[in-house]
Parts: structure tokens; C-alpha cells; sequence
């Protein structure tokens, strides 16, 4: 996803080109990666549709989303939201995002995992959101629910606990696996619910500050302290 993220104001904004790089990139999104990513969203391998966790889901869900942006396919764009909306996997927002106080599906698994599956559903949401439409609103703020619970807990906070179990695993607890570590995710998503929309998002807020300026994680764009302080 971060590939057409990237050439998109590169396309649009024009700029220098060799010959037909951008057709053969486009080509690339989707005769190559498209059809993999979709063809997982279908079938999960061939494994039930809750098996994996949400973070796979969820990097596939910001791909196609990203890929139809870039090729200006709007199927493939709507594929992805309508997927974000109601899809049967974990990553769906009421199921990565488990219950209304904001506990994730992976929260008993480790917090870098955790960190991971909503941090690429907040850059669904905002390619979302860059095209006009809300996610980051749906089901009343449920992906800032989830940044809120986490970011409680990666502060040094206690945070209830629901017992989570589906047929391939049952967390009992919330994981302290990777809990020192703190991922570029939660400036974007602080502008966007404080800033952009004026909801409070205290534990997002102060996390973000302690990371503040947000540097970059191979999984995230990251230098959220550059793109989104607005």
C-alpha cells in the first residue's frame, strides 16, 4: 500500500517520467498484486475466515483501497470500504476492534500486532477520508476506540479485559508482549479526531507527544509529526 500511496501525487502532480513507467506500475498494482490480495480477502488461504488475525486483513484492505485510488478503479476502492464495513474477516472494524471499550482482536496477542492491524486501518481511513468519505466515524469512532485502549495500556495503564476466543485461539488477558514498543501510528489519528473533527482523544494524544516527532516503522509511513500536524 505504501507503493501506490507514494506514485500517487507523483502521477497526478506530474513530475519527471521515463517512458511508460507509470502504465507499467499501474500494470504491476494491478495484474500482480490486486488479484493476490483479493483472492485472500476470498478465501483466506483456504483456512476459515476467522483464523487470521485482523492485521492481515487489514494490510490488504489498505492495499486494494490504495490501488484503486492510484488507478482510479472505483470498485476496487469500494471493494475495500464495503470489506472495512461488514466483511466476514478480523479485519472488519467491529471485529479488529472488538468491543465497544475498545479492546482489539489482537490485544491479548502483543501489542506490536495490536499496534499493527489498527494502524493500517487508520490509513484506509485516511485514503478514505482524502476521497471524500468517513471511516474514521463509522460505528460511532470505533477505530479511535481501539487507539484509545491501547494507548492507555502502552502508557503504563491498566485497561479491562474480556475474555477473547474464537476456533483458533482464547486470550484471557491483555498481552504485555512489545508493550515498550510504541509504533508511528498516533499523530495522524490525533489531527484527525482532535483537529480535524474536535472529538477528544486523550491516551492518543499524549502518546503521540512522547513520540513526538514521530520517526518511521517499515510497517507505517510513519513521520506522522511532519504529514498531519495541522
Amino acid at each position: 500500500y505504501q507503493l501506490p500511496t507514494a506514485a500517487d501525487p507523483w502521477r497526478h502532480l506530474g513530475g519527471p517520467c521515463p517512458g511508460d513507467a507509470v502504465d507499467r506500475f499501474e500494470r504491476l498494482l494491478l495484474d500482480v498484486f490486486y488479484p493476490l490480495a483479493h483472492e485472500f480477502l476470498l478465501s483466506h488461504a483456504g483456512s476459515r475466515v476467522d483464523h487470521h488475525f485482523a492485521n492481515w486483513d487489514a494490510s490488504l484492505l489498505v492495499t486494494i483501497a490504495s490501488i484503486g485510488v492510484f488507478s482510479d478503479v472505483r470498485a476496487k476502492y469500494d471493494e475495500a470500504v464495503a470489506y472495512f464495513h461488514e466483511g466476514m474477516g478480523n479485519g472488519a472494524i467491529r471485529r479488529a476492534v472488538w468491543n465497544d471499550r475498545g479492546q482489539l482482536q489482537e490485544s491479548g496477542r502483543d501489542q506490536a500486532h495490536a499496534q499493527l492491524g489498527i494502524g493500517l486501518l487508520a490509513g484506509l481511513c485516511e485514503t478514505a477520508h482524502n476521497q471524500g468519505d468517513d471511516l474514521y466515524g463509522a460505528y460511532d469512532n470505533r477505530l479511535l476506540k481501539g487507539f484509545e485502549y491501547t494507548a492507555e495500556y502502552l502508557l503504563g495503564n491498566d485497561v479491562p479485559f474480556e475474555t477473547y476466543s474464537d476456533q483458533s485461539r482464547t486470550f484471557t488477558a491483555i498481552s504485555p508482549l512489545n508493550r515498550e514498543q510504541r509504533r508511528p501510528i498516533y499523530e495522524m489519528v490525533s489531527n484527525h479526531y482532535v483537529k480535524r473533527r474536535g472529538v477528544p482523544a486523550p491516551y492518543v494524544t499524549e502518546l503521540a507527544a512522547a513520540l513526538r516527532p514521530e520517526g518511521y516503522h517499515g510497517d507505517h509511513p510513519g513521520f506522522g509529526t511532519l504529514l498531519f500536524t495541522r
